[in-house]
């Protein structure tokens, strides 16, 4: 908890604050391990928080801890299995893991749930390096 203090601006109390610094960190890749610690604390402060979840389940995956991320993102897609973005997710930490044919399955699946513009994208730059789309 003291790496968050040290933070300016949040509260070691408040989830939502707690998650949107692990967000922003994460989303500029800088201070991953702070970002880590935030999102480890709004999820214990949130533990039915399906933000919390995913944005912890995202950071496991940044540092290679795939084998903690995995479990997380699962659970989301299961609770709700009509979110892109939680079979997005869970489809890079699959791959990170070496899952191809998993990862590449949930890429699948994130699909007809009308994931955003950029988001779509990114699944089919994914499931299609080379960048032909079909």
């Amino acid at each position: 908890m003291a790496i968050c203090r040290e933070v300016p601006g949040v509260d070691p109390l408040d989830g939502p604050a707690l998650l949107r610094r692990a967000s922003e960190l994460s989303g500029r890749n800088r201070d991953l391990d702070v970002a880590l610690v935030c999102a480890e604390l709004a999820k214990n402060l949130l533990p039915d928080s399906a933000q919390a979840s995913d944005t912890l389940g995202r950071l496991y995956g940044k540092p290679q801890q795939t084998q903690m991320a995995i479990p997380l993102l699962r659970g989301l897609v299961n609770q709700a299995p009509d979110v892109s973005t939680y079979h997005y997710h869970l489809g890079m930490a699959l791959l990170q893991k070496g899952d191809t044919e998993s990862g590449m399955g949930e890429l699948q699946s994130a699909l007809p749930c009308d994931p955003p513009a950029d988001e779509r994208e990114r699944i089919l730059t994914l499931m299609n390096p080379a960048g032909a789309r079909s």
